[in-house]
């Protein structure tokens, strides 16, 4: 079992940080073969009236990223 863990924050900052990060969360879930492995995303201070960082980019994640997630 491999538990991955990140986090971030729906603020817009940086260039393109959604595509970036689905981008990155699709190619982790690919590589992850375990049924047991998981994907851990700790969502870090997102202003409250915006949604929450994977509900932002829940649209572009595969769904064996939504499944590990």
């Amino acid at each position: 079992m491999i538990s991955v863990v990140v986090y971030g924050r729906n603020d817009s900052h940086g260039y393109n940080p959604h595509k970036r990060a689905a981008i990155s969360l699709n190619c982790i879930a690919a590589v992850l073969d375990d049924p047991d492995d998981e994907i851990l995303f700790v969502d870090w201070n997102t202003p409250d009236d915006l949604p929450s960082f994977p509900e932002a980019i829940r649209d572009t994640l595969t769904p064996r990223a939504r499944r590990l997630m």
